[in-house]
Formats: structure tokens, C-alpha cells, sequence
């Protein structure tokens, strides 16, 4: 097995799990702010988030660079803890 392979692997399960749950979590949150209902700019934003992660895997892992593999797998990590706290936050709110 290739040294970064099990890194470029789970970054792939990671950026899908932030995929999944931004998907849910920012319309939600978007309504709870009063946004007017504009989930749609939103979702490109978040595809295109998707995107650019995926790239920046793939030219970690393809051009041998464990720094760039590194840094993407913080990056997703901050992001999925950002949107467990504001969900676990709007959770609270609610009751």
C-alpha cells in the first residue's frame, strides 16, 4: 500500500460526510437567520466546496505532496466540527 493512500482515502469519506451533512445543516440554518428562502446560491457554494476539495486531494495524492493531503484533512475536519457545534447550537435553541 502506498504511504498516502489511507490518508487519500479517508479524506474522500470525510469530504462526503461534510457534504452530507452541510447539505443538511445549512438550509436549516439559513431559515432559522430568516435568509428569505435563498438556499440556492447556497448549494452551489457548497458544491463547489466539494469540488475544491476533491481537487486539492487529488493533487495531494497524485503530485506526491503529503502537506497538501494534510492540510485538506484539517480543513474538512474544522469544517464538519463547525457545523456539528452550530447544529448542536440551533438544537439547543429550539427547546
Amino acid at each position: 500500500m502506498e504511504p498516502y493512500l489511507f490518508l487519500f482515502l479517508v479524506n474522500f469519506l470525510l469530504i462526503f460526510a461534510d457534504a452530507m451533512l452541510g447539505h443538511r445543516t445549512v438550509p436549516r440554518l439559513l431559515l432559522r437567520i430568516g435568509s428569505g428562502g435563498q438556499a440556492s446560491p447556497v448549494s452551489w457554494i457548497l458544491a463547489g466546496m466539494v469540488a475544491l476539495y476533491m481537487f486539492f486531494n487529488c493533487l495531494g495524492y497524485f503530485r506526491d505532496k503529503p502537506v497538501l493531503l494534510i492540510l485538506v484533512t484539517v480543513l474538512v475536519v474544522a469544517e464538519i466540527a463547525a457545523q456539528l457545534f452550530l447544529k448542536r447550537r440551533m438544537e439547543r435553541q429550539k427547546r
